[in-house]
């Protein structure tokens, strides 16, 4: 099973990454004196157990958004131009996760394809309007690891739901509610009325 790591390449950058794809990691990105790799395990420990500084990426594609959880891997929320929900200016809302922490190149080939990223997510997901009939070409990058449908629910505040209107708004087996919804509302307190006094006479 692969996994995805960023090593530190120190002093001897170049000697080094020539190491990193010596040993058949595949190299998706350089920050500087690191990079950003993709491997089996006998990899990464080959270029540990070398010197190299190997910190390992977990891969998280689930990403919190408005009180709900996103699997961005599930094949039913995976967007596509066909099907692509758009605003009047013909944007489309998407959440666009790549390979990691966002690379300039990266950004760049983003942005001269008309993608507009308005907020980082996580490390690697980020909230993103595009053209609906771009999402097919963004999606084929390949730094881009999943482009989904920032659906309507998301813009709702979990907390604030009703039990009864969660299934309503999160119907697929891909999003998921993280806050918990808002207890049922309490009936009106109404003042009771003093029931009246009734006064007998005693003898005395």
């Amino acid at each position: 099973m692969s996994t995805k790591a960023m090593i530190h390449l120190g002093d001897d950058a170049p000697g080094n990454l020539k190491r990193v794809r010596a040993s058949g990691a595949s190299v998706l990105a350089q920050y500087g004196a690191s990079v950003l790799v993709r491997g089996d395990a006998a990899q990464l420990k080959q270029l540990a157990d070398g010197g190299l500084r190997v910190r390992e990426l977990a891969e998280a594609p689930p990403v919190d958004i408005g009180g709900f959880s996103v699997d961005t891997a599930a094949p039913v929320l995976r967007s596509a131009s066909a099907t692509a929900v758009v605003d009047a200016q013909g944007q489309s809302r998407q959440v666009v996760r790549v390979a990691g922490p966002m690379h300039p190149d990266w950004k760049t080939a983003l942005e001269r394809l008309g993608v507009r990223l308005h907020q980082a997510l996580t490390e690697d997901s980020y909230l993103a309007s595009m053209a609906g009939d771009l999402v097919d070409d963004v999606q084929a990058l390949d730094f881009v690891e999943s482009v989904v449908a920032y659906q309507p629910a998301l813009k709702v505040n979990a907390a604030l739901l009703q039990p009864g209107a969660v299934t309503a708004l999160a119907p697929s087996a891909g999003l998921t509610l993280t806050a918990p919804p808002a207890p049922a509302a309490a009936a009106p307190w109404r003042a009771r009325r003093p029931r009246r006094r009734e006064w007998v006479a005693t003898s005395n």
